[in-house]
């Protein structure tokens, strides 16, 4: 590849015949146009590859796995043939818009201190929303501990971060490499989130997150069960799944819930510190956010109805909210 270019786009493409030129054409067709475009065909068994060789385009670096390594597999591959300062990614079924590179490479030239930089994210296809992220790092950290800090297929990387410290893709949480990523990155870049959407996610049946939507708590689970030891913080199975809303309220007793608001204060306080590179700011924003979902989640369950019907989930019920309100009204004082 050319190391005089700064970026290198990087996409997987598996399967993506009818989507992938709008995909391809996204890139080519960016206001700035000097990078390598780097796609690894990962063993489709459809038109993908007649598609992209199609294209002449000299930025175009085309490689192709003789068998199907899957995701994971394929990005490491990508990253290890990378010699420019910057990767950015991208999937063979969305849209950049066509001020995406320019707009993320002037942002890491300007902030070099910044490991990996993401935007907001336009789905579209069978729903249309807007993903939004925290901006800066001191906002973006806390997030960890209930969600995506960064879009994945928003970001980019500098490389000599990831290639200093031999950080890859790792596949032991299947689906779920973004968020392994950026714990492996947490002790050693600072993030950042563009408070723009810059890239169009593409939602259709076909995609691996709406095809494993069934898997998603149990794997949200078991990665957190590794997360949370990282940090020193001891957790509970039923603890985690109180914090991650997976398992209806009801189904645990009064005392564990109490538990869980004594859990939810202890890890502020005692891990949402200046160890963890996380500001008093940052701490107490995140823990209310953390604690209205919690709320949110004892006012009703997923279609919307109360579920505290019995005068004895009624009487709970109003006795954590009455400890998370003064909780609240304190931290504002």
């Amino acid at each position: 590849m050319n190391s005089n270019k700064k970026i290198t786009v990087l996409m997987p493409v598996y399967n993506c015949e009818p989507y992938l030129k709008e995909a391809i054409d996204s890139i080519l067709n960016q206001t700035y146009a000097d990078f390598d475009f780097l796609i690894i065909n990962d063993a489709s068994t459809d038109k993908s590859e007649d598609i992209i060789l199609s294209y002449s385009d000299p930025r175009i670096i085309y490689l192709k796995n003789e068998t199907n390594l899957r995701l994971v597999g394929t990005l490491n591959r990508g990253l290890d043939c990378i010699s420019t300062p910057y990767m950015v990614r991208m999937d063979g079924d969305d849209i950049s818009t066509p001020d995406r590179l320019a707009k993320l490479l002037d942002f890491m030239e300007s902030h070099p201190e910044i490991g990996v930089c993401g935007s907001f994210i336009e789905t579209f296809g069978n729903d249309n929303s807007i993903w939004k992220y925290n901006e800066t790092d001191e906002m973006i950290r806390p997030c960890i501990f209930y969600k995506s800090m960064v879009g994945h297929a928003s970001a980019i990387f500098r490389m000599s971060v990831l290639n200093h410290h031999q950080i890859r893709y790792s596949e032991r949480h299947i689906h779920m490499e973004d968020r392994v990523m950026w714990l492996s990155l947490f002790s050693i870049a600072k993030f950042h989130n563009l408070q723009e959407a810059l890239y169009k996610y593409r939602i259709l049946e076909h995609n691996v997150t709406v095809r494993n939507r069934e898997t998603l708590s149990e794997r949200v689970t078991r990665f957190y069960e590794e997360l949370f030891p990282e940090f020193g913080i001891e957790c509970t199975n039923n603890l985690l799944q109180i914090h991650l809303g997976y398992t209806d309220l009801l189904n645990f007793e009064e005392k564990e819930i109490t538990n869980y608001i004594t859990w939810l204060e202890k890890l502020r306080f005692s891990h949402f510190d200046v160890n963890l590179g996380l500001t008093k700011f940052a701490m107490n924003f995140h823990y209310k956010i953390m604690e209205s979902r919690f709320v949110n989640r004892a006012k009703a369950t997923g279609n919307g109805a109360i579920i505290w019907i019995s005068t004895k989930n009624e009487t709970l019920f109003k006795r954590i909210l009455l400890v998370l309100r003064s909780k609240l009204k304190r931290n504002n004082h």
